[in-house]
């Protein structure tokens, strides 16, 4: 767990962990220098805690560094992260567990129930998985980043995370957080479960660093163009030279990014300032291609055709009514 200034929500953070149906082996607490009761707080905990609990003095460089400082002092075969204002079901580490073993997966990742700040349910799940299923590696959106509070890892996949070389996020823009380097490494490397029962409650209140993200709308994703997908493209190609360094270089893996940097460069194409010809070719030949189909191999979902085709005739038409 890493914490800052969190003294508002993480008694009740603490509480829900100490009544897992299984508890943890320890608690690892890295704070960030806080100024309110939240050390204070830990520290009452750790006195009455079912399992040892470890208070550690936090890096002061950002959330990100404070939880992998977190996660380095972990000694368990099995590692789970926590934010300091979310409430846990009972049974999540079980189940958790239960999973993990059953898979042999690397890591699992769970739904969960998203509440306002007085944990009143907002009728929403992030995640939200329809159903439980196992992907195996190079299987899925390699663009899904697994929510940290979410997730069980084993700790021999964590420890082959090279972070001080870890590249930008493509959802912040800057340096991946764990979940994110977590994420990725998984889906080159090994097997991920996803558990369709809810088991946290994800509160929402104006501090988080993150929340739970709506659905893009349709007129925001039609601005959405040539930068985006060059960005997109640019980070691929980060993202492999990320898992060399990580040490997953395999022929099968460099074949898989370079196929998806292809296939966002040729949806950037389409959006390139050029007359309606070239821009119509770009598109069926991102047709043709492959670009578009479902986001679990890698493509752009079906909905993005419609956008990009959209895109090239109203483009066209207002030059025309212009000139």
């Amino acid at each position: 767990m890493a914490t800052y200034n969190g003294e508002k929500w993480i008694g009740e953070q603490l509480r829900s962990i100490a009544r897992q149906t299984r508890l943890p082996d320890d608690l690892i607490v890295t704070d960030d220098g806080s100024i309110d009761r939240t050390v204070e707080l830990v520290q009452q905990f750790s006195d009455s805690a079912p399992f040892p609990v470890h208070l550690i003095k936090g890096p002061r460089q950002g959330h990100a560094e404070n939880f992998w400082a977190a996660t380095k002092s972990c000694t368990s075969d099995l590692v789970s992260w926590s934010d300091q204002d979310d409430v846990w079901h009972p049974e999540k580490l079980e189940v958790s567990e239960a999973t993990l073993v059953a898979t042999n997966a690397a890591m699992v990742s769970h739904s969960a129930t998203v509440t306002d700040e007085t944990l009143t349910p907002l009728n929403r799940r992030f995640p939200d998985y329809r159903s439980t299923v196992v992907l195996d590696h190079l299987r899925g959106n390699p663009w899904q980043v697994f929510s940290g509070f979410t997730i069980l890892a084993r700790r021999e996949v964590l420890e082959s995370i090279d972070w001080e070389h870890r590249p930008l996020s493509h959802q912040s823009g800057v340096p991946m957080g764990p979940d994110h380097a977590l994420s990725l490494v998984a889906f080159a490397s090994a097997k991920r479960a996803l558990i369709s029962e809810p088991l946290a409650l994800y509160r929402q209140h104006s501090r988080n660093l993150a929340g739970a993200p709506r659905a893009l709308s349709l007129r925001d994703s039609m601005k959405i163009g040539l930068g985006e997908y060059r960005a997109d493209a640019n980070y691929a190609r980060h993202y492999l030279e990320f898992l060399t360094r990580c040490g997953f270089s395999s022929p099968e893996i460099t074949k898989y990014y370079e196929a998806l940097i292809t296939r966002c460069d040729r949806r950037a194409a389409i959006y390139e300032p050029r007359g309606f010809p070239p821009r119509l070719r770009s598109f069926c030949a991102a047709v043709l291609g492959g670009v578009y189909g479902s986001p679990e191999k890698g493509r752009f979902r079906p909905a993005a055709l419609a956008k990009d085709l959209t895109d090239v005739i109203t483009n066209s038409a207002r030059r025309n009514v212009a000139t």
